[in-house]
């Protein structure tokens, strides 16, 4: 039966949108190509593709169709946030799922949540969703092998080929398709979503391995996170598309993070086809103006010139330029430089100051949880030759009695100790209040005001202001491998890559440095240089000046 556009646009809505899910089924079962995909895009999503998802979808069609002579396919697909590049590749892959519920499939993700979800969406997407049934109606959950967070087990009930204008349907014996399943990937389910740190050792996915996101805020600040996931990456993922015979398709969808994060591991590599989707382009040609320059916007109904200005406001150069152009390193500094000290071993003489910056349930300001941050001490020693040095510390998720140990500890370590400067809010408060009911502690209120103006700063504004000394030479770092010296190099190195409303052993570290540092006017003085020529007699122009003498 066929329609006239006048016929078709008189049918009520409802009746519009089931002609249109049957026909555009047919098409998505015609062939594995873009315009099937699309047509099934239409089933699933409700939404037409956008001409960069179109190009990007290419790319993945070319690599698959990659024969097994030409080893390992892949496609690493960076795009701005919101582009629909997860959505695409999630589609992809249920549209090999669809044609070839044969192979064996396998989603890692950077947390375990973000994992169920991808497989609560695919689960019920293949055993409920309409546009499915028009699409694969004889590809549907075998429950007797599994269906569950474990993996799920797909079965072809028939086959449905087209034999002229009908479709013809022959029923597939279930004896039979277990037994094609099983000579393809064993026991490995149709397809299983884990996280990245739980990993998938064992399993290797004959159809697509997609890694969609597995790099995060927490495990790009957690030094031990961010080696964990490489290490998975290089040792335990890429291994499984070494199988003999044709080799997986390799789909990662993301976001750059840092320098040395899996993404670019992956990219050195220079085995995979490259992808770059940024929210727009410079170009001198471009219809639309941003930031003072002509450029063309890859998709306006999702980054407008409006909605670029306000993500630029909300979100700052750098991260607006990670998260919206794929580009690191661009909008401020690299790091906060330092000198470091190779320590004699007869620092244990020397005049020292503590800064303590006590622990406690942490507000997480973006994801409203509370964590446990680290209690930090600072050791800093007043060098003979002038200046100071960082010399040791702790870091610690410890009770306040193994502080009281630290402290009593470190005053014989260094006969010379001063006391201990203490972060005079908060948790810092409570501290106090427990350290005084142990007279042997040396422990005096400090605040968190800048050294200069009797203001409270946030971290990174501290950090900074007390880089300068850093960075002059005034204060080093003493050249040793232990947990707080190694987290206050981390946060000079990466203070522009770190997020002040997360909690991380880095900012402990600095906010002890800091308190240490309020306790040692003394260290911070800037030599001021006579402009003219002194007369004889004149009283010499040269002086020490304080960093304190404003307050």
């Amino acid at each position: 039966m066929s329609f006239t556009p006048e016929a078709f646009d008189a049918l009520p809505q409802d009746q519009q949108d089931a002609i249109t899910m049957a026909v555009f089924g047919e098409t998505a079962r015609l062939a594995f190509d873009l315009e099937s995909y699309e047509a099934f895009h239409w089933c699933i999503y409700k939404h037409t593709l956008e001409p960069h998802e179109r190009v990007n979808l290419q790319a993945y069609f070319d690599e698959w169709d990659k024969s097994a002579d030409e080893g390992i396919r892949g496609v690493l697909n960076k795009a701005a946030r919101g582009l629909f590049k997860s959505t695409d590749t999630a589609g992809f892959l249920m549209f090999v799922i669809g044609h070839f519920p044969h192979l064996s499939n396998l989603v890692i993700q950077a947390r375990d949540k973000d994992a169920q979800k991808t497989h609560n969406f695919i689960a019920e997407t293949i055993e409920s969703n309409k546009g499915w049934k028009a699409a694969f109606p004889n590809v549907v959950p075998d429950k007797d092998r599994g269906w569950s967070l474990n993996g799920c087990h797909v079965k072809k009930t028939h086959d449905i080929v087209q034999d002229g204008d009908k479709w013809k349907i022959t029923p597939i014996p279930y004896d039979e398709w277990v037994r094609t399943v099983t000579n393809n990937h064993q026991r490995d389910p149709s397809f299983l979503c884990v996280s990245v740190v739980a990993g998938a050792i064992g399993m290797h996915p004959t159809g697509c391995l997609v890694m969609d996101d597995i790099h995060d805020s927490k495990n790009t600040e957690s030094l031990a996170e961010m080696a964990a996931t490489v290490s998975t990456v290089k040792s335990d993922i890429i291994p499984t598309m070494t199988s003999p015979g044709k080799k997986p398709l390799l789909l990662v969808a993301y976001t750059p993070w840092k320098e040395d994060d899996a993404y670019a591991v992956l990219e050195n590599s220079g085995l995979f086809r490259q992808l770059v989707t940024p929210a727009y382009i410079v170009d001198d040609d471009g219809k639309n103006e941003f930031d003072g320059q002509k450029v063309t916007l890859t998709c306006p109904k999702v980054y407008s010139e409006v909605v670029l200005e306000q993500q630029l406001k909300l979100l700052g150069f750098r991260e607006f330029n990670r998260q919206l152009r794929c580009l690191l390193g661009q909008g401020t500094g690299v790091s906060l430089p330092y000198y470091s000290y190779v320590p004699s071993g007869d620092e244990w003489k020397w005049s020292v100051v503590a800064g303590a910056d006590p622990n406690g349930p942490e507000k997480n300001m973006l994801e409203k949880t509370k964590e446990l941050s680290h209690f930090a001490i600072a050791y800093i020693g007043r060098s003979p030759q002038g200046g100071a040095v960082v010399l040791d510390g702790y870091l610690e998720q410890s009770t306040y009695l193994d502080a009281d140990s630290e402290l009593l500890s470190a005053q014989n370590r260094y006969p010379n100790m001063q006391y201990t400067m203490v972060e005079s809010v908060g948790t810092g408060l409570a501290y106090l209040a427990h350290a005084r009911r142990t007279p042997d502690l040396k422990v005096v209120p400090s605040d968190v005001a800048g050294l200069k103006e009797k203001i409270v700063k946030s971290k990174d504004h501290r950090i900074m202001e007390m880089g300068v000394w850093f960075e002059n030479g005034t204060l080093k770092i003493a050249d040793k491998d232990i947990p707080f010296l190694n987290a206050l190099r981390y946060l000079f190195n990466h203070i522009f890559e770190l997020n002040k409303n997360y909690a991380h052993p880095a900012w402990d570290a600095g906010d002890a440095v800091y308190a240490a540092l309020k306790g040692m006017p003394d260290v911070l003085q800037i030599r001021r240089i006579a402009s003219e020529i002194r007369q004889p007699g004149e009283k010499r122009k040269m002086s020490l000046s304080s960093a304190w003498s404003e307050l």
